[in-house]
């Protein structure tokens, strides 16, 4: 069995570089994902297939090592600055590297992939990217003002460049579904609703509390994906009512959008009740969980089940 999965993922490994060489060799690609059309045009040492494979390697030795290194290979005796680099990588849009074809299509393109009782898993989480503090960088993605303390008790404040990324994540196949990076002051919630596009009707999405809203869960009914995700104990009443209670309890509830809701549920058509499962998990911790999920029979899919799902 173990044999049969290592010629498995050779087999998709092999199909995956195929896929990316007849896409760095297609004429077309090189158009769509080039800032001008005057660019890459000519045969220069960094070609555009050049420029990607370099960008593909994600070394993290130094820039100049990785040129030299990557040239003498090529056996040409070519000399190629890493100011010459940057400047040719600023040609390449960054659209060249979100092209699902070579990884995702090849992926998920049988079935023969890991699930979780039948669904595809996937992860969804913000977090705040420390960017370089460039005027550019500030422009687009803004600032975050920063506190810190340092000897004898001084306090520095200040700004710097950040940005909020999301990403879907597929835990069991290791696998990025979709990601974007955003303004550092955009709501981690609003990008997960645009990424539910990328989704398809056999997922189960995880989230932690942050992602616990009405509208959120609201809009998974509405696109008919199933989901586990940890309640705060400020959220939804029956998850209140749970983190109070001293045994480990499962139940459904009906949760409906509050006066302040409904007029956002309208405008975005979702519905204004849903019918959920509430279930409290103890950790080894001693510290107590609350999951809501739309996996409604405790039978099929027990306390202890959700529990290793989670965590």
């Amino acid at each position: 069995m173990e044999k049969d999965i290592l010629v498995d993922d050779h087999s998709k490994a092999t199909r995956s570089i195929s896929i990316i060489r007849s896409l760095l060799n297609d004429g077309s690609f090189k158009n769509k994902h080039r800032t001008a059309s005057n660019f890459f045009s000519r045969k220069f040492k960094l070609d555009f297939v050049t420029v990607v494979l370099l960008i593909l390697q994600k070394s993290i030795k130094p820039l100049q090592l990785v040129l030299n290194e990557f040239f003498k290979k090529l056996d040409n005796g070519v000399l190629v600055t890493k100011s010459a680099f940057t400047q040719a990588r600023r040609h390449l849009k960054a659209t060249a590297f979100v092209t699902k074809k070579a990884v995702l299509d090849v992926l998920y393109g049988d079935e023969n992939y890991e699930k979780a009782w039948g669904f595809r898993l996937l992860a969804i989480d913000g977090s705040k990217i420390h960017l370089p503090n460039t005027q550019e960088i500030v422009q687009e993605f803004g600032t975050i003002k920063f506190e810190t303390t340092v000897g004898n008790n001084k306090k520095i404040t200040g700004e710097h460049g950040y940005a909020l990324a999301s990403v879907m994540y597929d835990p069991l196949n290791k696998v990025v579904v979709d990601a974007c990076l955003a303004p550092a002051k955009a709501y981690e919630v609003d990008l997960a609703l645009e990424q539910l596009k990328h989704t398809q009707a056999n997922d189960l999405l995880l989230f932690d509390r942050n992602y616990t809203s009405y509208i959120f869960l609201a809009s998974l009914v509405k696109f008919g994906r199933q989901f586990t995700g940890r309640c705060s104990k400020s959220s939804f009443k029956p998850a209140q009512e749970l983190f109070k209670q001293y045994v480990t309890d499962s139940k459904k509830a009906t949760l409906t959008a509050s006066v302040a809701v409904k007029n956002k549920c309208k405008a975005l058509g979702l519905p204004e009740t849903i019918t959920v499962r509430f279930v409290k998990l103890k950790l080894s911790t001693g510290e107590t969980e609350v999951l809501v999920t739309s996996l409604l029979d405790n039978e099929k899919y027990t306390t202890q089940m959700l529990k290793e799902l989670y965590n």
